[in-house]
C-alpha cells in the first residue's frame, strides 16, 4: 500500500479514536451504571421560600454578581442555593469560596452550594461541608443535592449540570438543539434519567447558561449572570414553594 494511504487511514484512526475518547469524557454518563451521590436535606416550613441561582461567575468583568448581590439583599430570601460555577477562575473548594458564602448568609438563614465536578469551581467528588453559627447555615454538598421539605410529598434535585455534558459551550449548543426540535431540555432530560428522578420530584440546574422553565418536565435551567462572545447574559432566578403538599416551582427572568 502506498505510503500516503497508509498516514491517510492512520490520521483517520487516531482521529476516530480521539472523537470517542472526548464523546465518553465528556458525557460521562454514556458508559458509567453508578450514580452519581446524593446528599439529601430536609427543610421546615419555615425555610421557605427556597431560590435557586447558578453560574454568578464572580471575578469576571463581564459579571453581573453585584446586581445580584442588590437584588439578595432586597429580596433576602430564607434559603439560597446556588447551583454551581460561583467563581469564574477554575479552582478548588477553598476559603476564598467559603468567604462568598458567609457573605450570601447574611442575607439568608441557609445558603447551600452545589459546585460543578468540571468546570470552574471544582470540589472533590463527593463532598458534604455544613457549618453552623448563630442559627445560620452554610453547606457545600457536591455533586447532587436533595432538598425536600417537611409536609412535602416531592422534593427538588439541584445540581450545576455538568454531568450531562462536561464542556458548558456544547451544553448550551445542545439544550437549544434539544428545546426547539424535542420540546424538551436536554441537561435536565439526562439528570432524570441517571438519577432515576420521579415524575413528581423537580430537577434545577445552570452549566448551560440558557434559562429555560418546564413544568411537563419538572426541569428548570437558571440562565446565567455573565455575558459572553457567544452568548448573552440570561439572569435568572428559581423560586420554590411546598404548595397542597407538592413543590411549585416557577423562573424568574430578570433579562
Amino acid at each position: 500500500m502506498h505510503p500516503q494511504y497508509m498516514l491517510i487511514i492512520l490520521a483517520t484512526a487516531l482521529y476516530t479514536l480521539a472523537l470517542f475518547a472526548y464523546t465518553f469524557y465528556n458525557f460521562p454518563w454514556l458508559l458509567s451504571k453508578k450514580k452519581p451521590t446524593v446528599y439529601q436535606v430536609t427543610l421546615r416550613k419555615s425555610d421557605l421560600p427556597i431560590v435557586i441561582v447558578s453560574d454568578l461567575h464572580v471575578g469576571s468583568s463581564r459579571s453581573s454578581y453585584k446586581y445580584f448581590l442588590a437584588l439578595l439583599k432586597a429580596v433576602k430570601p430564607t434559603t439560597l442555593v446556588i447551583a454551581g460555577d460561583l467563581i469564574d477562575e477554575k479552582m478548588l473548594v477553598s476559603e476564598k469560596m467559603l468567604k462568598l458564602l458567609k457573605i450570601f448568609s447574611l442575607y439568608a438563614k441557609n445558603v447551600f452550594y452545589t459546585p460543578s465536578t468540571s468546570n470552574h469551581d471544582i470540589a472533590p467528588q463527593p463532598i458534604l461541608i455544613s457549618l453552623e453559627e448563630d442559627r445560620k447555615r452554610v453547606a457545600i454538598a457536591s455533586p447532587i443535592l436533595r432538598l425536600c421539605i417537611e409536609g412535602c410529598f416531592s422534593c427538588i434535585y439541584i445540581t450545576h449540570g455538568d454531568h450531562a455534558s462536561r464542556n458548558g459551550i456544547l451544553a448550551h449548543f445542545l439544550e437549544t438543539i434539544s428545546q426547539k426540535l424535542l420540546l424538551k431540555p436536554f441537561i435536565g432530560g439526562v439528570l432524570r434519567r441517571i438519577l432515576g428522578v420521579n415524575s413528581e420530584d423537580w430537577v434545577i440546574y445552570g452549566h448551560s447558561h440558557k434559562a429555560y422553565f418546564s413544568s411537563f418536565w419538572r426541569s428548570i435551567n437558571t440562565g446565567c449572570w455573565v455575558s459572553r462572545t457567544h452568548e448573552s447574559m440570561q439572569m435568572a432566578l428559581a423560586l420554590a414553594m411546598c404548595i397542597s403538599g407538592n413543590i411549585d416551582a416557577k423562573l424568574l427572568k430578570l433579562s
